[in-house]
């Protein structure tokens, strides 16, 4: 029975296999891991995990331009990148605590001023 293409053995796929584990490990330690944790972002849980295999699959000698675009995409989606972050609203920030990690901030909506509220202010003033 064969399981992928011509040229994969089981003992490959065993290998990529624990490669996919040990990446979907390392992720999970990430400070995005925080916001992947709450509900709004549960949607991100797929993608992530995409992002992992994507991870493994452009670390192959045989990887193409389009597997490692695939992989950068994944990135993007799931904040593993600045325009990432800053698309999801997410910012890294330092602990106040010495020796911590760094924790991830979602910044939301409600943190920011309505402009039109300025505006009003402005000209009551």
């Amino acid at each position: 029975m064969q399981l992928a293409g011509e040229q994969d053995d089981v003992e490959s796929l065993r290998a990529l296999d624990v490669r996919e584990h040990e990446v979907w490990r390392e992720l999970w330690k990430l400070p995005q891991a925080v916001a992947w944790h709450m509900p709004e972002y549960a949607y991100l849980v797929q993608t992530v995990a995409m992002y992992t295999r994507a991870v493994v699959r452009a670390e192959q000698s045989f990887a193409n331009a389009a597997d490692r675009t695939v992989l950068l995409r994944y990135a993007d989606m799931i904040g593993m990148t600045p325009n990432g972050l800053a698309r999801l609203g997410w910012l890294i920030v330092e602990d106040d605590e010495p020796n911590t990690k760094p924790q991830l901030h979602v910044v939301t909506p409600s943190a920011y001023t309505d402009p039109r509220d300025e505006w009003e202010e402005m000209e009551e003033e």
